[in-house]
């Protein structure tokens, strides 16, 4: 609260606890911001407790999530809930890409060696590495990155916050700016969705509105909801393992069809999906 009342912004965004952990804390603060005259835009997940507050208090002026409202929620007034995605691509990086050689390729995955998503690189990723040429990119994939830099980087972190370690890391990557040039230079580029905690559901990440926005082409794993945001013909989604195979066969040989679903998908995000549109909602919410 105290870095509110020094700053004063106008609207306080609160996302899914990662700024306030603390129940009662959380309540306490955004009932004290609402009566300065700020305005409260909450999301992510939705507690039984924090939505009794929300409705006995009047301290959030719009909830948005990705999935539809949750019991909770039912009986809530039209305005204060908005169905909306909140990732997008930023028009500055991703969608003046243009293509690189360095990055050239068949497929290209950009992102963390996770062990959420083994199970996708040992079935997918590294079955198609072996027939075309496939570049990866992100933390954890080599030996020196996993077994010095990554341990390395932990006890930095703990002593001095951030440092030299970190930076060498991230140099080591694809740099951000760069990002969509790396997806523009490859002729797929892949996208693995994680799976929800307990649950055998995949939400949206950032990059199923990236890749497009690059102009790079793209081919993800089933999550039913991409379908709300791309059309079959913009983005390939197989349904099964065994699919992906016989997609990324097809894409790789049929260029043309591939740059018509490409271009139908970038136009898309870079009219509606980008942070500029997320904001633009928002503000309009608020009004």
């Amino acid at each position: 609260m105290k870095t509110l009342t020094s700053f004063k912004p106008d609207i306080f965004i609160e996302e899914g606890g990662f700024l306030i952990h603390d129940l009662e804390k959380k309540i306490d603060v955004l009932r004290n911001f609402k009566r300065q005259g700020g305005k409260v835009v909450l999301h992510g997940a939705m507690s039984p407790e924090l939505a009794l507050a929300i409705k006995r208090d009047e301290i959030v002026d719009v909830y948005f999530s990705e999935v539809d409202p949750t019991v909770e929620f039912q009986s809530f007034p039209a305005y204060r809930f908005k169905k909306m995605h909140w990732l997008a691509a930023s028009r500055k990086i991703h969608g003046t890409a243009k293509p690189i050689p360095k990055y050239n390729c068949d497929i290209i995955y950009i992102g963390a060696n996770l062990p959420k998503k083994r199970e996708a690189f040992e079935r997918i990723l590294f079955p198609l590495a072996k027939k075309y040429h496939v570049k990866i990119y992100g933390f954890g994939w080599d030996f020196i990155d996993r077994n010095f830099l990554h341990p390395l980087v932990k006890i930095e972190r703990t002593i001095f916050g951030s440092g030299v370690i970190s930076k060498l890391r991230l140099m080591r990557q694809v740099p951000i700016d760069l990002e969509g040039s790396a997806y523009a230079s490859a002729k797929i580029s892949i996208n693995f969705h994680e799976k929800q905690p307990g649950a055998d559901i995949r939400t949206i990440n950032a990059r199923t509105f990236k890749i497009p926005a690059s102009g790079g082409f793209e081919v993800c794993d089933y999550v039913p909801q991409i379908r709300e945001f791309f059309d079959e013909d913009e983005l390939a989604m197989p349904k099964i393992n065994r699919d992906w195979f016989e997609v990324v066969a097809y894409y790789l040989a049929h260029e043309e069809e591939r740059k018509v679903m490409q271009s139908k998908a970038t136009a898309k995000v870079l009219k509606e999906h980008t942070f500029h549109n997320r904001v633009h909602t928002l503000l309009s919410l608020l009004s």
